[in-house]
């Protein structure tokens, strides 16, 4: 939840403010910091953690964000751990998750998705957390690959007509063998001001 977001900390006189391009990345960073792991900043390549616990902070490395799209229903994170391990966070919609998650896990998969189904029926919109570590012989040769589809007119003009192109085929690839985290479930409000809007309409 701390790593797997587009949330740009902005400094105000009176702190820190979280900007958020949706309001479910900002709860959940909200969340994490709750329950002791603190998002402070961006820096180029990384992501700076607080560990409100032990009063550390840590700079996480981040190799590429795989961006969450409608189509995808998902987003991920693909991170360098301390001891140069290759690591994919990923959060989505459940009927993009429940298929990237690795087999044997089908106790623990039917029990998230029995807690899922309580959530949705109370109104709340839930998301799936998923993780795995990644050979880096393999992340080399990906990322290679993917960054060269991503830099390539021709694949960035089909994906964008929603085509099937070169980009989306990557990410599927990647994004593969997760081990459940466990699942958020967030209250679906009205952002600031639109009730007021929609009564003026």
């Amino acid at each position: 939840m701390a790593l797997c977001h587009d949330v740009i900390p902005e400094k105000t006189e009176s702190g820190i403010k979280l900007s958020a391009s949706n309001p479910d990345d900002e709860a959940l960073v909200c969340a994490a910091n709750y329950f002791g792991v603190e998002f402070r900043d961006r820096r180029d390549k990384s992501a700076i953690l607080y560990d409100t616990t032990s009063k550390v902070e840590e700079e996480v490395v981040v190799l590429e964000t795989i961006a969450f799209t409608s189509k995808r229903k998902r987003m991920s994170v693909i991170c360098m751990g301390k001891d140069g391990s290759i690591w994919i966070y990923m959060k989505g919609a459940d009927t993009a998750m429940f298929p990237r998650f690795k087999t044997g896990q089908e106790v623990k998969l039917d029990k998230v998705n029995d807690h899922i189904g309580e959530y949705s029926n109370e109104g709340l919109r839930c998301l799936l957390l998923g993780y795995a570590e990644i050979d880096k012989i393999m992340f080399e040769t990906w990322h290679t690959k993917y960054k060269a589809a991503t830099s390539d007119m021709s694949q960035i003009e089909k994906s964008k007509k929603g085509l099937p192109n070169l980009i989306e085929t990557l990410q599927d690839e990647i994004e593969v063998n997760m081990l459940l985290a466990g699942a958020t479930a967030i209250e679906d409000r009205l952002q600031k001001g639109v009730p007021e809007a929609v009564e003026a309409l």
